[in-house]
């Protein structure tokens, strides 16, 4: 189990800082995004519960690429946990996700609905301030895990990772997962845009560098 402490993700979170500092990012507002996703959450998940859901299990992270279909295997016994808008193509697969990882920018108003049965991360960073106060309300705030890609300052947590799909199998693992598959992950899609482009390419680092650690082939 590879357990994030800031000082080991911070020399990511710099380059990344660096690398999309044309497309506006700033450290400042993403500390101000987590301070605005404290305040409106009255309540959130306990690391117990988390642990209970991950630890020991195999975990399927799946993403939103067009693969997805392709690549789920429906007959896996595990824990399902989505990355955002794939929670809303599995369930029009028939398949329920155990836990959601979201930044509110795919599907947020049926993530709220299922925060009522399953865990999600609510991500705060720069850009999504005015969803996390037009959202956040409407979720089962104890079912919700606050993460930040900064250093923690209000209470949210960092487990690492950068795009919703690279964090959820970072927390999958900070929980302890026995095993981490990946599903609808296409890291070489030429029809995204070019910032989607270069968050798939530190998706992928992130990852091998996850599968380093865990000594185990995620990224396939």
């Amino acid at each position: 189990m590879f357990s994030v402490e800031f000082e080991d993700w911070k020399p990511f979170y710099d380059r990344i800082i660096n690398d999309f500092r044309q497309e506006g990012f700033d450290r400042r507002e993403d500390r101000e995004a987590e301070r605005k996703l404290m305040s409106v959450l009255n309540c959130r998940s306990s690391g117990d519960r988390l642990r209970d859901l991950f630890g020991g299990k195999k975990v399927m992270v799946v993403g939103n690429g067009p693969n997805l279909e392709k690549d789920l295997n429906q007959d896996f016994e595990g824990v399902i946990a989505a990355a955002d808008a794939a929670s809303h193509r599995l369930a029009n697969l028939g398949v329920e996700p155990d836990f959601v990882s979201t930044d509110l920018d795919g599907k947020p108003a049926f993530e709220a609905e299922l925060s009522d049965d399953i865990h999600v991360a609510v991500h705060a960073h720069g850009d999504n301030r005015d969803l996390l106060t037009q959202f956040v309300p409407s979720f089962n705030h104890s079912n919700i895990v606050p993460t930040t890609q900064a250093e923690p300052s209000f209470g949210a947590e960092n487990f690492g990772g950068f795009t919703d799909g690279d964090r959820t199998a970072f927390i999958a693992d900070h929980f302890g997962a026995s095993e981490i598959t990946l599903a609808g992950f296409k890291f070489d899609d030429s029809t995204v845009s070019k910032i989607k482009s270069k968050k798939l390419d530190w998706a992928k680092k992130l990852l091998e560098t996850l599968e380093t650690r865990r000594k185990e082939e995620i990224v396939s």
